[in-house]
């Protein structure tokens, strides 16, 4: 499919004329200046003109209005970062169990009920509920990654030749499987796709993670690296809203 594909106006709805049957997504056909116009069905692929064009309209749905049954197929391998649970109603004992928590995860309850004001048991109530509600979703330790030998930290900006679901997942679980990488993050606003943060040893253990395992990732076309140099702030506290 040549140039640019065309992006609908916003709140448009995208629909296919019944000019010609596309596998997955039902009617399709291209509209006069040759980009595909589509109405999703129940089938199980879809032809390539419209993969691609909903693969360069699906980072703008939000803006552009797109309803369409196929991107419930896109949702199961890329949320939508737009629909996030409903904040819940925290007041100032909760707050400050949050906070005490994310700092010291291993303070008993009678300390943390003396902390906050409360009896043990009104605050073991809370502190269950939080967690039965899915705001604390786990304790952990943190851990100095210099005294295990990891001295330098890099962030990597991944670039990926095609912005296809099935490229993204095949991408995700392998860095997942890679220890090394400590955060993946899919970004925007970047010439890359994905910003992952990694901890190696050296130089050398570096370049073995990057050329070995990283570009050998089916679909990887570039690899921009930066190091740390010093850590100014490193927290994972945070703020509880008011």
């Amino acid at each position: 499919m040549g140039g640019a594909a065309r992006v609908p106006a916003v709140g448009s709805t995208i629909q296919g004329n019944g000019a010609g049957p596309c596998e997955a997504c039902g009617p399709f056909s291209k509209l006069p200046d040759g980009e595909p116009d589509i109405a999703c069905g129940d089938r199980n692929s879809i032809c390539p003109d419209a993969r691609q064009w909903i693969a360069n309209a699906l980072p703008l749905r939000n803006e552009i209005g797109i309803k369409c049954q196929f991107e419930k197929k896109f949702r199961q391998k890329i949320p939508d970062m737009t629909k996030q649970p409903a904040p819940l109603a925290l007041d100032r004992y909760d707050r400050h169990i949050l906070e005490i928590l994310q700092r010291e995860g291993r303070i008993s309850n009678q300390e943390l009920a003396d902390r906050i004001g409360l009896s043990p048991s009104p605050c073991l109530r809370r502190v269950r509920a939080l967690e039965e509600s899915g705001l604390i979703v786990g304790y952990r330790a943190r851990v100095d990654s210099r005294r295990l030998g990891y001295s330098l930290t890099a962030l990597l900006h991944i670039s990926m030749d095609r912005h296809t679901p099935e490229r993204f997942a095949n991408f995700e679980a392998q860095v997942a499987a890679l220890p090394q990488v400590q955060e993946c993050l899919l970004i925007t606003g970047q010439e890359a796709d994905y910003q992952l943060k990694v901890v190696v040893r050296d130089m050398d253990d570096y370049q073995n993670l990057l050329l070995n395992c990283i570009t050998r990732i089916e679909g990887v076309s570039g690899a921009h690296s930066s190091f740390v140099l010093r850590r100014v702030i490193d927290d994972t506290v945070l703020p509880a809203p008011d």
